[in-house]
């Protein structure tokens, strides 16, 4: 961490950018190979090839929508294979995955692409950002973050789908993600960008505050009953 990242495979790449690991980047691209229809796939990722291998036999849960992806490109008779080699030994799949993946960053970097976040990426990044006194975010200022990054936590579309809710509706009567909270100015008047939230402290511990205050609404309105 601390540097860009891309996942790729031998024919494409994807810009991750900072607030991703690498992890994430191999499982990305091993997902992005099977998607362009390679049935067996060789990473240099031992730790990738576990996951990946684990994902498909419910050993591990899926954790984020890298996982989701991972799961899914391999449920076509859940025939995928990936393996693990030696890095830089010469392999030419691997060895074009690599130059991709280095021209997926310079592109990103060049481009000034959005990052593409991860709720790893996430937690890593709020590491070693916390070494520095003026970036310290307060335990509500970083839920607020990953909530809006992952799209998942209190809000009523994710706790609907999870069957928490009965329903997905905001008070406002719309649908609530992270997208919503974001553009509707819903959390105290207040739009926003994704590109601007990831310094904006001050609006992600907002969100944090009004999903926990839209909680008590409705438990106090459940005992009024």
């Amino acid at each position: 961490m601390g540097g860009q990242a891309a996942a790729a495979t031998a024919e494409n790449s994807i810009f991750l950018g900072s607030l991703a690991t690498v992890m994430d980047a191999e499982l990305l691209g091993i997902a992005g190979a099977w998607e362009e229809g390679y049935t067996e796939v060789r990473s240099d990722s031992q730790a990738a090839v576990k996951r990946c291998k684990n994902l498909a036999a419910g050993i591990q849960e899926v954790r984020s929508w890298i996982d989701e992806r991972v799961v899914k490109a391999n449920t076509p008779g859940g025939r995928r294979r990936v393996e693990w080699v030696k890095g830089h030994d010469g392999i030419e799949g691997n060895e074009k995955a690599d130059r991709r993946a280095k021209e997926g960053v310079d592109r990103g970097v060049w481009r000034s692409d959005p990052s593409l976040a991860t709720p790893a990426g996430i937690r890593q990044t709020y590491r070693l950002f916390q070494k520095k006194t003026h970036l310290k975010w307060d335990r509500d200022e970083v839920r607020g973050l990953t909530y809006l990054h992952t799209d998942k936590g209190p809000m009523r579309k994710w706790l609907h789908k999870i069957g928490k809710t009965e329903h997905p509706r905001c008070g406002c009567g719309e649908t609530q993600n992270a997208a919503h909270l974001l553009a509707s100015g819903c959390v105290g008047g207040q739009k926003r960008s994704w590109e601007d939230i990831w310094e904006d402290r001050v609006f992600c511990g907002e969100v944090t505050r009004f999903l926990r205050d839209q909680d008590r609404a409705e438990e106090e309105a459940e005992e009024g009953n």
